[in-house]
């Protein structure tokens, strides 16, 4: 696992990658042995599914470049925050040139009072099992989190692949 801080002092909206960042990343990837390797970053590599608030916000600055990087070290998962939206996605959907796919997954918000008026507070609850993974949000509903959308993958040789045709998910 390797975390990486997208956050720029002067830019409260989109994040970037530094140069530095993308080097540092594949030295640590490249010695690690871990049969799951997952990235965690503040800002999204993928957008929300269509006609969402978030829509059209800016992706991660330089993420073709880091997503060269994370293909070629194996890199499953993409965990990220930033929206308060929860939502996942194979990355090859946004980045075409992409040879092998992570799942790239969006928390939302759970406890927050600040949530905009179409979202719900909600968390995600992430299943590995060997190469199969399930991403279900946890959406707040009354007085309880309630499961919705739940979405599975399965991984192969040239990475994930939703189940089902779905592709993402979003509360």
């Amino acid at each position: 696992m390797a975390g990486i801080n997208t956050a720029r002092s002067l830019t409260w909206k989109s994040g970037r990658i530094s140069l530095g960042q993308i080097e540092a990343l594949k030295q640590r990837l490249k010695a690690s042995k871990a049969p799951l390797k997952i990235v965690v970053t503040h800002h999204p590599f993928i957008p929300p599914p269509a006609g969402s608030n978030e829509a059209r916000i800016d992706l991660i600055g330089r993420a073709t470049m880091a997503l060269q990087v994370l293909e070629e070290q194996r890199v499953d998962l993409l965990l990220a925050g930033h929206l308060h939206h929860g939502y996942s996605g194979d990355t090859r959907t946004y980045y075409p040139t992409t040879r092998r796919s992570a799942l790239s997954i969006q928390a939302g918000t759970a406890i927050s009072r600040r949530v905009r008026p179409s979202d719900r507070n909600g968390f995600n609850v992430i299943t590995l099992d060997g190469d199969s993974a399930q991403v279900e949000v946890q959406s707040w509903t009354n007085q309880e989190f309630t499961p919705i959308a739940p979405r599975s993958y399965r991984r192969s040789e040239d990475g994930w692949h939703a189940l089902g045709g779905e592709t993402t998910i979003a509360d």
